[in-house]
């Protein structure tokens, strides 16, 4: 009820704001709405540019599950007993992959590979 009575005095009330007042209130929102506007544009910058890094990454990657072995390749024995207790080894061939990303970043990965020539 006194909350009412406030309001209906403020409306029915013939003195209003200064100019100084309705200045100062219209700078204030003016300011808000620039600082608004720059961040949202400096947050789009940086989505964007960070989207484009990721898909730069993302080419890298996918060149590197089609490349060829780079260098030599690497055969690595792994003694093993069977059912008899009886010793054997086989031989397993490790290729290295790489392939140059962006910024210089290199992606490599070691894979199972064919026996050298």
């Amino acid at each position: 009820m006194r909350a009412r009575k406030a309001l209906w005095r403020k409306l029915t009330e013939r003195s209003g704001d200064t100019l100084v007042e309705a200045l100062t209130a219209i700078l204030i929102a003016a300011l808000g709405s620039a600082l608004l506007a720059t961040m949202v544009m400096s947050a789009t910058n940086i989505a964007s540019r960070n989207e484009s890094a990721l898909s730069a990454v993302y080419q890298a990657e996918s060149n590197l599950a089609t490349a060829t072995p780079s260098g030599s390749t690497v055969s690595v024995s792994i003694p093993a007993q069977n059912d008899t207790g009886a010793l054997s080894t086989g031989a397993i061939y490790i290729g290295l992959y790489q392939v140059n990303g962006p910024n210089g970043i290199e992606f490599a990965r070691y894979a199972k590979s064919e026996k050298p020539k």
